[in-house]
C-alpha cells in the first residue's frame, strides 16, 4: 500500500500543469461525475461488460483509447474483467523484477526441502531397522 501511494505522488508530483492536456482535464471531469458502482451487487449487466471488454480489448490496445467501464479497479478485478487483480497496475512493473527474484528463492526452497524429505526417508528407514533389530533381539 505504501509502495503504492509512494509511486503515485511521485508520477503526480512529477507532472506539470502544462503537461496535462486538455484532454486529460476533460477526462478527470468526466471520471468525477460518473457513476461507479461500489460492489458487484451494484453492477446490472456483468455480461455486458465482459463482452464488452473482449471486443474492444483488441481496439483499446491498438488505438490506446481507454474503456468506459470504471469499475473494475475499485472493485479490484483485472482490467479486462477477466479475474482478481492481485496487484495493482501502478506497481506491475515493479512486481514482474521482484516476482522473478521470489521464483528463484522458492525453487532453492524447493530443493532444500526435497533434500530435507531424502534425509528424513534415511533417518525413518535407519528408525524401523533398529526398531526391528530391537524387537528381534528381545529389547522390546
Amino acid at each position: 500500500m505504501d509502495q503504492y501511494l509512494t509511486k503515485a505522488m511521485m508520477i503526480a508530483a512529477d507532472r506539470t500543469s502544462e503537461q496535462r492536456t486538455d484532454q486529460d482535464r476533460v477526462d478527470d471531469e468526466v471520471f468525477k461525475k460518473a457513476y461507479i458502482p461500489r460492489t458487484l451487487t451494484e453492477v446490472s449487466h456483468y455480461e455486458r461488460d465482459v463482452d464488452l471488454m473482449k471486443t474492444k480489448e483488441e481496439e483499446s490496445a491498438i488505438s490506446g483509447h481507454h474503456d468506459n467501464v470504471l469499475y473494475q479497479t475499485l472493485t479490484g478485478l483485472k482490467k479486462d474483467l477477466s479475474g482478481v487483480q492481485t496487484v495493482p497496475a501502478l506497481l506491475e512493473d515493479d512486481q514482474s523484477s521482484s516476482s522473478e527474484e521470489e521464483e528463484e528463492e522458492e525453487e532453492g526452497e524447493k530443493d532444500e526441502e526435497e533434500e530435507d524429505e531424502e534425509e528424513q526417508t534415511e533417518e525413518s528407514q535407519l528408525d524401523k531397522k533398529v526398531f526391528n533389530s530391537c524387537v528381534s533381539s528381545g529389547q522390546i
